[in-house]
Parts: structure tokens; sequence; C-alpha cells
């Protein structure tokens, strides 16, 4: 994500580095671009406090100003006035989008997200916003405006298929189902939840749930703090702590097959973690990747069998009666609990094989 000031640089001048870093390197990217304003939510007026002060943002008229002609620049239609700037560049263009984020209700008031999330809606781009992710967080909202942070985006952020509410620690299951029977999308973040100690997510309950109107694919993973960079572990994180807390094993397995729907019925637990963290999150950022498809782009990695990690499942290959069999037996469970990055060795970027290079 993105912001106003980091690191001190002039407004979205950080934002054109991060997009040249990513037109250079061939990656797929979507920018979101946050609006960061207020430092609590019981005094919203108060100055920001000095840990604060990087991630302020101007007006809102200001952050729609830059992020509309950013995203010129990325279509091609103006120039950013650096000449060695690809930003635009037909090639780039293809693989740069932009997003928006309502950081969460503690840095944004109730009007300024009705106005991001408008603003979001009319020019056809997701929309992100951390919410409940910490008690506190709940009880202060509760406190100053007499409903929960859920509540209040079900009401007045028209919550669809472009929304990504991240976190939902602390969310109450029936307000939940609201947000999810609208098609919205939850991205959790295990190791920053964990890390933070927010607490435990009720996935059984965003899983298993078997009202009408709810569509497969709506629960993603992503990395929020950036602690550690590794989708694995995300992954590994996600289910181990659930089978910590209610003392039993494969969670998210038990979760799809007791919801009975679709593709997930018959998923294995690894698969379905591996959906979560490739096809879900692609949906969540608007992207047509993240799953083999006519008309997606082609966006893939290339494992390495040989790496230690999955050397003893190379020989497994062989007994396994065909590909997708091993796929759901063999690869995907040891990708998730036992492998790290240092087994993808090349991406595929819309058809465009780059080297990693991990040791």
């Amino acid at each position: 994500r993105s912001n106003s000031s980091s690191l001190r640089m002039p407004y979205f001048e950080l934002d054109d580095a991060v997009l040249q870093a990513a037109t250079d390197s061939g990656i797929r990217i979507v920018l979101l671009q946050t609006y960061y304003k207020h430092p609590g939510i019981l005094q919203p007026e108060a100055p920001l406090h000095s840990a604060q002060t990087r991630f302020e943002s101007p007006s809102i008229g200001r952050f729609w100003e830059s992020l509309d002609n950013l995203n010129r620049r990325i279509k091609g239609e103006i120039d950013g006035g650096n000449s060695s700037s690809s930003i635009g560049s037909c090639d780039a263009r293809q693989r740069s989008s932009l997003g928006v984020v309502g950081h969460s209700v503690r840095a944004v008031s109730i009007p300024d997200l009705v106005e991001l999330r408008r603003g979001a809606m009319e020019r056809g781009l997701p929309f992100h916003m951390h919410l409940e992710e910490q008690k506190i967080e709940v009880d202060q909202f509760v406190k100053r405006h007499g409903r929960t942070p859920m509540d209040m985006v079900c009401q007045e952020l028209f919550p669809d298929e472009s929304f990504t509410a991240v976190h939902c620690t602390h969310s109450d299951p029936e307000q939940m189902e609201r947000f999810l029977l609208s098609g919205a999308n939850v991205c959790l973040c295990p190791i920053t939840e964990a890390s933070l100690g927010d607490g435990i997510v009720d996935v059984t309950g965003l899983i298993s749930h078997k009202g009408g109107g709810r569509r497969p694919g709506q629960i993603c993973i992503g990395t929020d703090s950036n602690v550690r960079i590794s989708m694995a572990e995300e992954m590994r994180w996600l289910e181990l702590v659930q089978r910590l807390h209610l003392e039993r094993r494969g969670v998210f397995a038990s979760a799809a097959v007791d919801r009975g729907e679709g593709e997930e019925k018959t998923a294995s637990l690894s698969a379905i973690l591996i959906n979560m963290a490739t096809k879900n999150g692609a949906h969540s950022l608007g992207l047509l990747t993240g799953e083999i498809r006519e008309g997606y782009y082609a966006d893939l990695v290339a494992v390495d069998l040989n790496a230690a990690s999955l050397r003893a499942g190379t020989l497994q290959a062989a007994a396994a009666e065909d590909d997708e069999t091993f796929y759901k037996e063999v690869l995907a469970p040891k990708i998730v609990f036992g492998a790290g990055n240092n087994i993808f060795r090349e991406a595929c970027v819309g058809g465009t094989w780059r080297v990693i290079g991990y040791a």
C-alpha cells in the first residue's frame, strides 16, 4: 500500500518509484493508494502522533487529483515529465493498475470513507480497508457512533465484489454474514495478526455458512505489516493457528465440506489454502489472473521439485495416479506445510518468464 508522504518524499513521488521498479522488473502490480488522516476514533481532530505523520494524506480533493493523474500516466494518456520513466509504456500498462484504500475507521472519518468508496466505484477501482482488527477499535467506534464498524460498512459503503475488508478479527457473525452475502471479500493476514496480538478470526463461520447467495473465493490472504514476506508461511499460519485454537486438524477442509458447495467441496486442504493465496487474492484486486483459464493473464510460478523441502515428494510422483492426484495429495501439502520462498525459481507474468533467483 502507498500513502501520501512516506519516507518524507513529495506526494506520490514514492508511487512513481514503486511503479517504475515494477515496470523495470516486469512484475504485475496493483498500487493501493491509501488515505490516512486522523490519529484515532475518539479524538479524530487531534494531531497525528509522531509515528503516524509519515502516513498523512492531503485533502480528499488533492488525493483524487493525484490518483487520477497517476492513473492517466499508467494508461499512457499523459507524460509524467520524467524522460527516463516507462510507467506508461504499452508493456507496463498491461501490468500496472491502481486501487483505493480508506485505511480504517481509526484513520478516516465516516464522511471521507463514503467519499472514497463512491470515488472508487465511479472509477471502477477495487476498494480495501482495515476493519475490526482489534477489540479496542470496535469498542471505541461503538462508544462514539452507537454501532459497529461492520454495521456502518454494510449500511453506508455499498460492499460488493470490489470491496475487501482486511482482518475482520472481531466481527459479529450476523453482521459478517450480511457483508459476505453482498459478495464482498475478506483478506486475512495471519502473520501480522499473530505478530500484533490481534486475535483469531472465526474462519469456520467465514467459510462454512450455508446461506444462499454466497460465492466461493471470498476469503483471501495478504501480508499487511510485511514483517515476513512468504505466502507459503501465511497459508501455514492460517491453518495451524486454527488447529491450536479449535484443537482439531484440517479446519479449512472440514469447513468447506460442511458448506458442500462448488469445487471447494472436493478440494484438498492445501489446495483450498493455495486458492486463497492466488485466485481469491487476484479477485480481491480486480485482476483476471490467479488461475489457468481462458481470457486470464498467464501469471504463473515455476516450482523447483528438486528443492530440499520438496525432494521427497518428487519420489512419490511416480506412485500418484495422475498429475491432479500428485498436486492435491503430494505437492500442494508440501508447499503449504513444509516449504519456503526458495522453492519458487521463476515467475511468468503475462506469458513472459522471469528468473526469481532465490538462493
